[in-house]
Parts: structure tokens; sequence; C-alpha cells
């Protein structure tokens, strides 16, 4: 609310999106601009290979932030999970790329296991 343009930008619609799909979830109010949702959780998804785009330049690392906590909780015989996520990767006030890859996912991984990658293509 205090940003120069309040309201849901097209990152963080993004970002709902992809954890609404990683929890089979149902999502209320998620259009640009909106300055609220309404996320319902269900069951994390069966399904191995989900996309993100923020669209503009906005935070890759920032949906990658929402997706992890879901991947996390996953179930392990479902096999491994694709997440494409397409953005920016060093966006001011957003966690830079070599930031995530060095110190978020090595955190991740020792406190919940998720043995989580990136590949960046460019």
């Amino acid at each position: 609310a205090g940003r120069s343009r309040p309201g849901l930008a097209a990152q963080h619609a993004a970002g709902l999106k992809l954890v609404a799909a990683l929890c089979s979830g149902v999502l209320e109010g998620c259009e640009l601009g909106s300055g609220s949702i309404l996320l319902k959780p269900g069951k994390i998804s069966s399904s191995n290979s989900f996309v993100a785009d923020a669209v503009t330049a906005g935070s890759c690392t920032l949906l990658l932030q929402g997706a992890l906590p879901c991947c996390a909780v996953r179930e392990d015989d479902r096999g491994s999970i694709q997440v494409v996520l397409r953005g920016g990767t060093d966006v001011a006030f957003s966690p830079p790329i070599d930031y995530t890859i060095h110190v978020a996912l090595p955190l991740m991984r020792r406190l919940t296991g998720l043995d989580a990658s990136v590949t960046l293509k460019r």
C-alpha cells in the first residue's frame, strides 16, 4: 500500500498464481492493482511441472521464495518437480540470484531436506 502504485503488481500476481497451482488452491482477487486477495490452499499438487512468468522485469527469486515451502512439503514419492520461472534475477528490494543459490537454497536444504537447484538460462 505504501508504494507509488499500490496493490498487486504483475510479479505478485504471478507468485500467487504459482503458489495456488502448487497447492491446488483457490485464489480470489488476484488482479493487477488489487489490495486484497484470498488464497484457500488445498493438497500439494501431484503435477511435476509448473511455470510462472513475472511478465515484467519482476523478480524470479521472489517467485521462488513463494514456491519453495510448497515444494518442501511435497511427498517424496511423487518424483522431482520442475518450476520454470521467468523474470529478473537481480531486482531492487528482492534477493539477488547469487544469494538465493549460495545462501537460501542451502539453508532450505538443511532445514527441510529439499534438494533444490537453480539453472540460469540468461
